[in-house]
This record gives structure tokens, sequence and C-alpha cells, in this order.
């Protein structure tokens, strides 16, 4: 099934001439659909307790979902389907052997080899459009500690995507995407792709990772990891929404719609009564800024 599903991406690229970097100035339409939404939730350990919030609140308010779908070591929970981390194409120790070749210091530096979780949490978002079988068109990216807490649509009637934008900006993130497809840069000084969701839409990843292995010449999780500069890999030199959400807007601005909703990060579960009454859309409650559990 994995062969299977990687066929589509290997096809494209044996048959396609070389691109030039000029794509950014080649805008396109691509055939979307508002068919129903598959949510994928990349779960580590450290959010196992609070996975379940999570997925009620997508069975709760996520209008129009079809399928939800934990990719994990091991299966955290029966709410939902679960789909190994190990079918993947790529691992943790294959991305570290990766990292390795930048810097050949890399496994004698604990930081770093603690952080390699963080990008293959992001790699598997990108793969899974082609690796989890009879997956949607649609498919809505979201970190396992990010809550739902009133209805959210995130595709139109005619297909396009609704983002809410975020606030962050973190330099190396768009260093990143520059190496990994020049001319990918960030679009608006004051909206970030980060909001710890992202609508990935399965003709528009075919298209980044045609563009990226056709100027890279090698699959597209070896270029990930290798456009990490050396200096970031215990730290965040990539972000995976970042690319999505201003590739997006400079390949195909009008099929990205961006809206506003009401959320925010919190330190305490404890209050999310409050956050409900508040009128909030939804909430992320991350391990490292969490001041309480859930009891």
């Amino acid at each position: 099934m994995i062969i299977k599903n990687l066929i589509p991406i290997i096809f494209i690229l044996i048959h396609t001439k070389f691109i030039s970097c000029n794509w950014f100035n080649e805008t396109k339409k691509f055939n979307l659909s508002n068919e129903s939404i598959d949510v994928i939730i990349a779960c580590h350990e450290k959010d196992k307790d609070v996975l379940s919030l999570c997925i009620n609140g997508i069975k709760k308010h996520v209008k129009n979902y079809r399928r939800i779908i934990i990719l994990s070591e091991k299966q955290f929970s029966n709410e939902a389907e679960w789909f190994n981390e190990a079918l993947f194409p790529f691992s943790k120790e294959s991305i570290s052997k990766e990292f390795s070749l930048i810097d050949p210091n890399f496994y004698k530096n604990p930081n770093q080899v603690k952080r390699v979780g963080w990008y293959f949490k992001q790699i598997m978002n990108f793969y899974a459009a082609f690796i989890v079988p009879e997956i949607s068109n649609n498919i809505l990216i979201l970190d396992a500690d990010t809550i739902f807490l009133r209805p959210v649509e995130f595709v139109d009637k005619d297909g396009n995507m609704l983002h809410v934008p975020g606030t962050e900006h973190y330099q190396a993130y768009f260093d990143h995407m520059n190496r990994l497809l020049p001319g990918l840069k960030k679009v608006y000084p004051k909206h970030s792709g980060i909001s710890h969701h992202m609508l990935f839409q399965k003709p528009i990843l075919i298209d980044l990772f045609n563009l990226v292995e056709s100027h890279h010449k090698t699959e597209f999780w070896k270029v990930y990891c290798k456009c990490v500069e050396k200096k970031e890999i215990e730290l965040s030199g990539s972000a995976d929404y970042e690319i999505y959400f201003n590739f997006a807007l400079i390949r195909c601005p009008k099929q990205i719609k961006i809206r506003q909703l009401r959320w925010r990060n919190i330190s305490k579960i404890s209050l999310l009564k409050k956050y409900i009454k508040e009128g909030y859309d939804f909430v992320s409650w991350h391990s490292y800024i969490r001041q309480d559990s859930i009891k």
C-alpha cells in the first residue's frame, strides 16, 4: 500500500522536465473539492493525556470531518484510528543519519538527538497524504495538544482552504524554506502559518513535492533534513505549517482564504470552561507551559 501511494509522486518526477526556480511567477488553480476532511494527529507520549480532549473537540466542532487518524509509535487511544509511524518510508533513525551528514558530531550532542522527533513529526505530516490508505484529499493536520471549543470549518463550498493565521516569527523557518525551494518566502509580514493546525490538500502537496524533488533530485524528506542549518538542528530549524501556508499563498493565492478565529495558548487546562465561556474557538495546551494536569 505504501508503494502504491507513492507512485503518483514518483511518476510525476520521472516525467517532469527540470523546473525553473521561477515557479513563483506562475500561479495555478488546483482541482480542489469540499469533500469530507480526514484529521491527522501525530502524537507523542507527552501528549497522550490531552489526546482525548483533542479528539472530542474534533468530533463536536470540526465541520464535515470523516476520519480521525493518530500517527504514533503505539496506540494511545481507542477513540480514533491508529496508524503506526513505523509504516512511513523514513524513521527517526534515518533522519538522524541525514543530520549526521550535516554535523559529524551529531550523535555526541544529546540535544540534537532528542530534537529529531520535532522533524520526524513534520515530515510525517507532509507524507500522510500519500501513505495513509484511502485518505481524503482534504487533510487537517492538527497538533495533539489543540482543543476545538466551538464549531469550525476548514474548506469553503468551492474547496478553498480556510486558515486562521498566527503571529509567530522565527527567521530560521524562512531560511530553511528558501533552501528547500528557492523563492519560497514569507508572504505577509504580520501573518504566520503557525496556529497549531493546517489544512493540507493533496493536489497542492503533489505540486510542492514535485517542485522540491525536481530541484534537488532526491526524496522530499531527505531534502527537508539537509536544508536544516547545522546550528539549528537542536533548536527549531524548520516549520511544516509555514512552508505549506506560504507555498499556497504564492502558488494558488485565490484558493486559500485567511479568516480570523479567537484562539490562544494556555498553561492551565483547569481554566478550559473559562475559555469556552469567553468565546474562544480553540486553545492549545503545550507541554512546555503546562502548569496543571488533567484530573
